[in-house]
């Protein structure tokens, strides 16, 4: 099998099981994301017109009652669908509604929320656990919202680029800042490789990773860096690639990459993550390990690569263990960077001769 097929077939198998996971409701939103940016973009979309979650107006509480027909608990559902659903509502109202609508208002309002809430806690999370933190299986999800969010607030209305248009500054902001926040990361643990292979949650159970799990978030990754990675031309017209194809179609037309990451005047990006990740460094040689995972699916908790040969803390167990049941071997001489995690609790990282204590 050739990688090109190799890669296909892991991404699909991924998410199948990140569908089965969680229905089928959070791949629509990517659906109606996408081609809210194709409209945006002035693109012909591949499927029907989206439309909005929920009536107009819908309430802006915890929980959505405008009735039967309505959707409103994408709105309010876990933290990946809340992402997407809160995202794509958003978008929805910028193309249909007023400036001035109250609906428009709500739904900007709910996106903030969770940006603030992923500031505070950290990254793939809205509370005091470990959410699914630099998750692989889910990753596309994050990726296809964030990156919708800095479109639609960059375009504010219901065209990119059009005449007199103004971005939404505080929106903007906000999602500039978990950018730059989530390349920080990535920039510690690929340590100028490229490659981002890192521990989390919510891997394939039993494991380990398959080479090809890691290529997505790798393309985006060098597309932040200014490159343009090859095998990324069936991203406009695949939903589960719209956060890159939306990053690369700014490209195309003018708008760098590195806008996406540079974080607003005075802030300074740092590791925002809910639980501390310890990356141990000797040469090229590595060990990335979370000592601590709470509340989290399907945790892999480390990765570490000598010579040519990368090992994982395999069996992936199933369900939300808080420590790992097999610690990583020992890394003597190896230097440390530690990644503080935010949540209250979070561990320190152990010296690189004491992991197995």
């Amino acid at each position: 099998m050739n990688r090109r097929w190799q890669y296909a077939f892991v991404v699909a198998t991924v998410l199948i099981t990140a569908a089965s996971a969680r229905g089928q409701d959070v791949h629509l939103q990517m659906e109606q994301v996408h081609d809210l940016a194709k409209q945006m973009f002035g693109l012909p979309v591949v499927y029907a017109v989206p439309h909005t979650p929920c009536p107009d107006p819908c309430p802006c509480a915890n929980k959505c009652t405008c009735g039967t027909n309505c959707t409103c608990d994408n709105l309010t559902g876990t933290v990946n669908k809340k992402l997407v659903g809160r995202v794509w509502y958003w978008g929805w109202t910028l193309r249909n509604l007023p400036a001035n609508s109250p609906t428009r208002a709500c739904a900007r309002q709910y996106v903030l929320d969770h940006l603030n809430l992923q500031q505070q806690y950290g990254h793939y999370t809205l509370a005091a656990d470990g959410g699914e933190v630099l998750t692989i299986s889910h990753g596309q999800i994050y990726l296809a919202g964030m990156a919708a969010a800095y479109l639609f607030a960059l375009t504010n209305g219901p065209t990119y680029g059009a005449a007199g248009s103004t971005p939404d500054q505080q929106m903007l902001d906000a999602v500039k800042k978990w950018w730059a926040d989530e390349k920080y990361v990535w920039d510690q643990v690929a340590n100028g490789s490229g490659q981002i292979r890192s521990p989390g949650a919510r891997f394939l159970v039993p494991g380990p990773p398959n080479e090809g799990e890691w290529t997505y978030r790798e393309q985006v990754y060098a597309l932040l860096k200014g490159q343009v990675p090859s095998g990324i031309g069936n991203w406009s017209t695949d939903k589960y690639f719209t956060g890159g194809w939306i990053i690369d179609e700014l490209r195309r037309r003018g708008h760098s990459p590195s806008n996406i990451i540079t974080p607003p005047a005075g802030y300074v990006a740092t590791g925002r993550i809910p639980e501390t990740l310890c990356l141990y460094r000797r040469g090229s040689d590595y060990v990335n390990y979370f000592p601590q995972l709470r509340n989290v699916l399907n945790p892999l908790f480390w990765v570490r690569k000598e010579g040519t040969q990368t090992t994982y803390a395999v069996p992936i167990p199933s369900g939300a263990p808080t420590f790992p049941a097999v610690k990583p071997a020992n890394f003597p001489g190896a230097t440390t960077i530690q990644i503080t995690g935010l949540v209250p609790g979070s561990v320190p990282c152990p010296a690189p001769d004491a992991l197995q204590q």
